[in-house]
């Protein structure tokens, strides 16, 4: 707004460039893309889900696998020497 004696006109001026970054770093601080905790938060709940779904199939199949094993392979993108045979 400029005042002058006589009336008050509105003036739109656009930000400078320094004004956008800084204004685009204050959001990015408040609402990070990519958060560690989230996606082990995630992970985690998904693998408690693979869990609860394989004990859920177990239960409804009427095996019991007490005494054994239950080995979960949950490092993805490497493949096993052995998984063909």
């Amino acid at each position: 707004m400029v005042a002058t004696q006589f009336s008050v006109s509105e003036v739109d001026v656009p930000a400078d460039l320094k004004t956008k970054i800084a204004a685009a770093r204050e959001i990015l601080k408040r609402y990070p893309g990519d958060d560690k905790l989230v996606k082990a938060q995630i992970r985690k709940a998904e693998a408690e889900a693979d869990i609860a779904e394989s004990k859920a199939k177990e239960a409804r199949s009427g095996e019991s696998n007490e005494g054994q094993t239950l080995i979960v392979d949950d490092v993805g993108g490497i493949e096993d020497e052995d998984a063909g045979s």
